[in-house]
């Protein structure tokens, strides 16, 4: 009798621990569009006045660079042909995690061996072509800034 009540009882919790590793381990929507392919930075609008009218801000040379998110959580800017400044690293690394139920990223980028301070991200939006996020920093008040990336 014990061994018809054990039985079915070992297998129920192998396949309920089976099933939540799985659930785990899978990456989520947001991470795989993430993940997915590499990110050409299209703008980094701010707001001064901390009013929703963003103007564009970027220079030329950051527009060529390519963000790639890897699914280990780390990842790197490259910087593409147009240099802003010869002397700088031809590449950033940082590392990544998403917070909040996927609506905050947060990054955190190398330099120099050393990891800088965190800065978190609102997921504005994130679809195949387009990531919009908006600094969530104090630091900016009253100004307000976002960084677009494009495929």
């Amino acid at each position: 009798m014990k061994h018809h009540i054990i039985l079915p009882l070992f297998l129920f919790l192998q396949v309920f621990t089976a099933c939540g590793n799985n659930e785990n381990n899978n990456p989520t929507a947001v991470a795989e569009l993430l993940t997915s392919a590499n990110w050409t930075k299209f703008d980094n609008p701010v707001s001064v006045d901390g009013s929703n009218n963003f103007v564009s801000n970027i220079s030329d040379c950051y527009k060529d660079d390519i963000w790639i998110f890897e699914t280990n959580g780390k990842g790197r800017v490259e910087e593409g042909p147009v240099l802003c400044d010869p002397d700088d690293p031809f590449t950033l690394t940082f590392v990544w995690r998403l917070e909040e139920n996927d609506t905050v990223l947060t990054i955190a980028i190398s330099a120099g061996g050393a990891t800088a301070d965190e800065t978190r991200y609102s997921i504005v939006s994130v679809t195949n072509d387009r990531l919009e996020l908006l600094n969530l920093s104090t630091d900016l008040l009253p100004a307000k800034s976002k960084i677009i990336l494009m495929r």
